[in-house]
């Protein structure tokens, strides 16, 4: 297979990496294979993967099960996830809960190449998936966000969500609010002095706009229409006015010198005033009957809540 840096062919990951394990399942799985660890991994049973553990910190506690899947209760560890990192690291009371699962994501392992046991430090870009809560912590620095319309996000008490697909989802009759609703004071205890706002990234945040308010841009767009059916109507006046105009210059003569009599109409000017006469009404009128018919059609179909492709949501709203 002819490769190019344009181009990785997948690769299907092995059931078990055993250099990855411990000292101990890797010694069982070389000598005698999957055969080696009956009633593993199928049935929902404790996998054939490596469970790595965690550094520790002093104000932990972890609790975990036989997957490589946690809930720690501690300080927050920041970006580098190492134990002098973060608000934790400094001393500051940043109390945190953090469920992750997947820890080290695709380098999960037990041991290094040499065989010596490995611990791993929380992180938000390689870990599979976590779910994370803190007292105080800086939030965007620790998810690697870009700053967006609403800026960096310091010192602050914070939720962090992140894996490879996120869903929400309201499954009663309820909904779903997606609100950013300020208290009268934050959790640092001072006032709140201004409404937040909502920031959806996608990419690194450079090309941020503001959204549009579907009742307000349908009051522009009919206020739109309405000038357009104005300017039509003026273009309708002036076509008919300059029509009965030409009309008039194709059939008209001069006087002539002999006893002033009338000349005949020039054949030229006539010609191509029945030309314009007859492009007037096949283009020109019945382009305009076509732009209300069209425009009619059109607000019909997107301004009208009961048809199918209504402008508005009919069941999200934003503010």
């Amino acid at each position: 297979m002819v490769m190019s840096k344009y181009f990785i062919p997948l690769v299907e990951q092995p059931l078990v990496t055993p250099r990855r394990l411990a000292q101990r399942m890797r010694t069982a799985y070389q000598a005698f294979g999957i055969e080696a660890f009956p009633g593993f991994s199928f049935g929902s049973n404790p996998p054939i993967a490596p469970k790595p553990a965690r550094n520790t910190a002093g104000a932990e506690k972890v609790l975990s099960g036989p997957t490589n899947a946690s809930i720690t209760f501690g300080t927050d560890r920041g970006h580098g996830g190492g134990l002098t990192d973060g608000l934790g690291g400094q001393g500051i009371p940043a109390a945190s809960i953090d469920l992750c699962a997947g820890h080290m994501g695709p380098y999960a392992r037990e041991v290094d190449d040499n065989g010596n046991p490995v611990r791993y430090n929380p992180n938000f870009q390689v870990d599979s998936a976590r779910l994370y809560i803190a007292e105080k912590c800086n939030i965007d620095e620790n998810m690697q966000l870009p700053d967006g319309k609403l800026g960096e996000r310091r010192m602050s008490s914070a939720v962090g969500l992140v894996a490879d697909d996120v869903n929400i989802q309201a499954k009663g009759e309820g909904g779903l609010k997606l609100a950013a609703y300020s208290t009268n004071r934050n959790s640092l205890g001072q006032k709140n002095l201004k409404l937040p706002g909502i920031d959806l990234l996608a990419g690194d945040g450079e090309n941020q706009q503001y959204l549009v308010k579907g009742q307000n841009l349908l009051e522009l767009l009919g206020g739109m229409s309405e000038e357009i059916d104005e300017l039509r109507g003026s273009m309708e006046q002036f076509v008919r006015l300059q029509g009965g105009f030409n009309d008039k210059i194709m059939v008209h003569n001069h006087n002539s010198p002999f006893y002033a009599q009338a000349t005949a109409p020039s054949f030229n000017l006539l010609f191509e005033g029945y030309k314009a006469a007859f492009q007037r009404v096949a283009d020109v009128e019945k382009g305009m009957i076509f732009t209300i018919i069209n425009k009619e059609s059109g607000q019909n179909n997107y301004f009208n809540p009961i048809a199918a492709k209504y402008i508005l949501s009919g069941l999200v709203t934003t503010g």
